[in-house]
């Protein structure tokens, strides 16, 4: 969902949506979901809060959520952190 944008000028929330390749090996939404949950579930690293904050500087109507803020390529400090430049091409 999203309330944001150059053409959305009057604040509506639009919701997006995702199709599924057919081929799994294929697929980048399979991709990500996987990548998740061996973060998560597999390396059993600390979940983040999905409620949403309404008092937050940042939260609009629907809310502020922490795990907006996730990375799918973060650095190895944290999954909120971005990867480095230097890390990308290591030798």
């Amino acid at each position: 969902m999203s309330d944001e944008g150059k053409t959305n000028k009057n604040g509506r929330i639009d919701e997006h949506g995702a199709f599924r390749h057919r081929l799994p090996e294929l697929c980048p939404v399979g991709a990500v979901a996987i990548h998740l949950f061996a973060y998560f579930h597999i390396e059993n690293n600390p979940r983040p809060k999905f409620s949403p904050e309404f008092n937050h500087p940042q939260a609009s109507e629907i809310g502020y959520r922490d795990w907006y803020k996730l990375r799918l390529f973060p650095s190895s400090q944290s999954l909120y952190k971005e990867m480095s430049y230097e890390s990308e091409f290591i030798s």
